[in-house]
């Protein structure tokens, strides 16, 4: 449900922000780069405080509502803890580089603290993707591992595991004039019969190699932050670009190999589609088996209206020229 507008006082030169990210609409009290500026679009879904901590924020984890214990490990940001404080009134999650968020418990506001050496870049990245991933899944909204471009008004997806291409191939179709939905999430949403894909951050991540076989001087591009030397690929959307765009295609990034015939795409339908999306969830271990048998019915409902293929690529990165091409003719079939 919206939110009123902010009650907050405040003086002339504090900065007051609303993102449009992944379908919602965020009230920022300062900025972060890296969404798209809505300023004045609407009531918010979710008020973000910036370099602050809520009053309950100190309350120990609820030793029954761990949803990720110390020391677990894995994954690109690994997470340091997450659980559910002590009275209830919201969720901590840490990570290891330094930021820190709560959530309450009603899932229409978060606070946020990070420490150096991470930077506003940073902690936009943590809030916008893994966190908002949390937050959206938490409400209902069906989310991604996924990169996604608008083809022709049409949203294609690729769905994969971390380094298995997703952010190499959108940048691939940006250079090629296409338009960037979102980088590594994606939240998707049902229309009647028919999904639709939000748009996420406006910039493409990469290392330089990716970023060189995807088209673009990756020795040129600015770095993500100090802390994180992927370069970033400028990728906003043109004006007019309706949120959320109609979905075409899901991709889920298999085993590149040398064949003549690759890159190629190979429809999957019916189980083995459920079983390739389902490990394709984001945030899928901060979450019980009860939100995971939720997400099931959406799986299933987007397997049955969706194409799903695999896609094997190329080994040799030249290749992607050719990625582009099936890419485009697959989303306009």
């Amino acid at each position: 449900m919206p939110l009123p507008p902010l009650s907050l006082a405040r003086t002339a030169d504090e900065i007051i922000r609303d993102y449009r990210v992944h379908g919602l609409i965020l009230r920022l009290d300062d900025e972060l780069p890296g969404a798209v500026d809505t300023t004045g679009a609407g009531p918010p879904d979710l008020l973000v405080h910036v370099r602050s901590r809520p009053a309950w924020g100190d309350a120990p984890l609820d030793r029954s509502r761990i949803l990720w214990p110390p020391g677990s490990g894995g994954g690109t940001s690994a997470m340091r803890t997450a659980g559910v404080l002590q009275g209830g009134a919201g969720t901590r999650i840490e990570f290891v580089e330094g930021a820190t968020f709560w959530i309450a418990q009603a899932l229409d506001e978060i606070w946020l603290d990070f420490a150096a050496p991470l930077t506003g870049r940073d902690a936009a990245y943590f809030l916008f993707e893994p966190v908002l991933a949390f937050v959206l899944r938490c409400r209902g909204t069906l989310v991604l591992h996924a990169s996604a471009v608008a083809i022709d008004g049409c949203a294609v997806l690729f769905c994969g595991e971390a380094g298995s291409g997703k952010s190499t191939n959108a940048a691939a179709l940006v250079g090629a004039g296409h338009h960037l939905l979102s980088d590594d999430i994606l939240a998707l949403e049902r229309h009647g019969s028919a999904w639709r894909a939000h748009r996420g951050t406006n910039a493409i991540r990469l290392w330089e190699e990716g970023a060189s076989a995807a088209g673009f001087d990756g020795a040129e591009l600015a770095p993500f932050s100090p802390t994180w030397a992927k370069g970033i690929v400028p990728a906003p959307a043109p004006p007019g670009t309706p949120d959320p765009v109609p979905l075409a295609l899901v991709c889920v990034l298999g085993d590149h190999d040398a064949g003549d015939d690759a890159p190629r795409l190979q429809r999957v339908e019916g189980a083995l589609a459920l079983r390739r999306l389902l490990v394709h969830t984001a945030g899928n271990r901060l979450h019980d088996s009860v939100r995971r048998a939720q997400e099931l019915p959406q799986l299933a409902e987007l397997v049955r209206e969706v194409p799903i293929a695999l896609l094997a690529g190329h080994v040799d990165s030249a290749r992607l020229t050719d990625l582009v091409g099936r890419m485009v003719a697959a989303a306009r079939a």
